[in-house]
């Protein structure tokens, strides 16, 4: 048989208990919190009054107040929101400072590396690298590339690589944030995370030193390498015309790198002639681009200024520097040197000597063609095509004779690519004589075996490619015709020497 039911008093008082259990639960944590925040409450007045900031309390209901300093310090303005919040994960509640200072771009993220952004940045791309294995490894680099390099500068992304080991720092959403525990809390430590922080989020902001002025500094005056390229880089790619990169150029060709200097001085042209040719001839980078850049310079300066410069080059003690200024003195027709090339021929090994003789042909005109009639027989192949080149371009009927005689006699010893050069400048020739006087030459198609020559079957005119024309069975027989084609009034053309 069941008892009596309870009275009501029984539940109501259990009701009461438990009310009164959760109220001291609640006064305990209260009250706990709030001992705990005394502590960092006290050193956020102290470190506003130190630093000469502006201190604002936020309070809340079930939570400990937010502390925010607010003001001017070192010239940048900077507001810093310091609370204190637990997480889920974490039983030991943290204080957390959120550091926001003008001009500290949104953009830009930068935190600790894991994992899980390591396989993020793989999949997003998004990866930006200094140019600093130990940071590249270390930290979390995202936004854009010439912001975050030009923003690392060595101290701040030094100071930050530790400021992410030792509190967790990140920034993001164009704030600095730095955590740490509230165990062992110490208000002269708390003050110099406050002031540290401060002067980090002034240097990641642009409020003071504009991007590019940034990137000069860092290209300028960083002393790992990497950095010092990625900068000037960034700065010719984004800022080419900046007087910020016009500095930091003029500053790289002296820089201890041997391909930074490359870079510099490839872009200052006429300036960077002297680092360019010592590059060069030192042998410190491959010589294909500082030759390249010696080309250029002499193609665009003007020639009153590039002439002393290149006859210098002449004596150079790398003959591929030689050449060049052999090169481009022809280019610019400077009759004075012809004296000089002459006598240089006598000497000069093979590749200078075919240098010679473009740069040659190229003042004289047709009055170099008898010293290149003279070269066909040399004993360089260089050279022999050198000479080829050259008199398709001034050459005349006696130098068609001469090559055709050369095709004929060294058959046998000539390559592809001489033989090749010899029908090209017999078809020069032939379009440059398609105007000639009475007498005038039409040369037939240069076969592959044995060339042939043509005499207009009427007097200053082509024979056409279906008209008749009058072939020369051997090369003895184009000199020949050649000869009689000439008229009283032209000079025979010289005997061909005997090929060595």
């Amino acid at each position: 048989m069941s008892g009596p039911p309870p009275p009501p008093w029984d539940l109501s008082w259990g009701a009461l208990e438990l009310a009164i259990t959760g109220l001291v639960l609640l006064f305990w944590f209260r009250s706990s919190r709030a001992a705990r925040f005394r502590l960092f409450e006290e050193g956020w007045r102290e470190a506003a009054r130190r630093l000469g900031l502006n201190a604002v309390r936020h309070g809340h209901l079930l939570r400990a107040p937010d502390l925010l300093l607010a003001g001017a310090l070192d010239g940048v303005d900077v507001r810093i929101l310091c609370s204190l919040e637990g997480e889920s994960d974490h039983p030991r509640e943290r204080f957390r400072l959120a550091f926001r200072a003008e001009g500290l771009p949104p953009e830009i993220a930068l935190g600790p590396e894991t994992l899980a952004t390591r396989l993020g940045k793989g999949v997003r791309g998004s990866d930006v690298r200094v140019g600093v294995p130990l940071v590249d490894q270390e930290l979390l680099l995202e936004g854009p590339e010439a912001l975050v390099v030009g923003l690392l500068d060595e101290r701040t992304r030094g100071e930050l690589a530790e400021l992410v080991r030792r509190r967790g720092g990140r920034v993001a959403h164009g704030a600095l944030f730095v955590e740490f525990s509230v165990t062992g809390f110490d208000a002269d430590e708390f003050l110099g995370e406050v002031r540290r922080g401060a002067e980090l989020a002034g240097r990641l902001s642009l409020a003071r030193r504009s991007l590019p002025q940034r990137l000069q500094a860092n290209a300028q005056g960083d002393t790992a390498t990497a950095v010092r390229q990625r900068c000037l880089k960034l700065l010719l790619e984004d800022y080419p015309n900046a007087p910020e990169t016009a500095a930091a150029l003029l500053r790289a060709a002296h820089d201890p790198d041997p391909m930074l200097r490359l870079l510099a001085a490839e872009r200052l042209g006429e300036e960077g002639w002297d680092v360019l040719r010592a590059l060069a001839e030192s042998g410190d980078v491959p010589i294909a681009r500082p030759l390249a850049g010696l080309g250029r310079a002499a193609a665009q300066a003007p020639s009153e200024r590039m002439v002393p410069r290149l006859v210098a080059a002449l004596d150079s003690r790398h003959p591929a520097v030689r050449r060049l200024a052999i090169t481009e003195l022809g280019a610019l027709r400077y009759e004075p040197i012809v004296a000089r090339f002459r006598a240089w021929i006598a000497t000069a090994e093979p590749d200078t000597v075919a240098a010679l003789l473009g740069a040659l042909a190229r003042i004289e005109g047709a009055g170099a063609v008898p010293l290149l009639l003279e070269h066909l027989a040399a004993a360089g192949l260089e050279v022999r095509s050198a000479a080829v080149r050259a008199l398709g371009e001034w050459g005349g009927y006696d130098a068609v004779a001469r090559l055709l005689e050369l095709d004929g006699r060294l058959h046998a010893l000539l390559d592809a690519g001489l033989r090749r050069d010899i029908a090209s400048a017999v078809k020069a020739i032939q379009a440059r004589l398609g105007g000639a006087n009475p007498g005038a030459l039409s040369l037939a198609a240069l076969p592959q075996d044995a060339g042939a020559l043509s005499v207009a079957a009427d007097v200053g005119a082509l024979s056409p490619a279906d008209g008749p024309a009058v072939p020369l069975s051997s090369p003895a027989a184009a000199v020949a015709t050649a000869r009689a084609a000439a008229g009283p009034d032209r000079p025979s053309p010289p005997a061909l020497p005997e090929p060595s």
